[in-house]
């Protein structure tokens, strides 16, 4: 991942789903995973910041009904290369039984960024259409990713 500089919160945790963790700099993947009845209305979120913090969240409806509790058993890694120009590297493993995955379905979903500062944030999505406002809860526009 590469930005102007990084925007990191050395406060929050490494060894728990930290919420708000979106307002820093960080890598988001949507997953769901789809059999042969379609698209299934649940689906998750996983986050990474440069530091290795995490967060995930299993999703029944977008910012109406989640569940903050959910776990994974996600292991992130992250590597910070340059502070400015900000260049890192992460890793998640992400268990996929726990989001209810199958031999034979398809994992789709969305892969997203969230960089820099609050006036000069910038947003970035794999599969999303052009928004005035960025809004990364559409399970409607994922693609398959595996």
């Amino acid at each position: 991942v590469t930005a102007a500089a990084l925007n990191v919160n050395k406060k929050l945790l490494k060894d728990a789903s930290q919420d708000g963790l979106w307002n820093w700099d960080v890598v988001e993947i949507f997953l769901a995973s789809q059999g042969s009845q379609g698209k299934r209305a649940t689906y998750y979120e996983f986050q990474v910041s440069p530091l290795g913090q995490f967060f995930e969240l299993e999703i029944f409806e977008p910012r109406k009904r989640v569940n903050p509790d959910f776990k994974s058993g996600i292991q992130v890694n992250a590597v910070i290369e340059s502070e400015t120009p900000a260049l890192w590297d992460a890793t998640l493993y992400i268990p996929l039984a726990p989001i209810g995955h199958k031999p034979g379905n398809e994992i789709i979903g969305n892969i997203c960024a969230c960089l820099g500062t609050e006036k000069k944030r910038e947003y970035y999505s794999a599969f999303l259409p052009p928004q005035e406002r960025p809004d990364f809860h559409l399970p409607q526009y994922f693609q398959k990713l595996i």
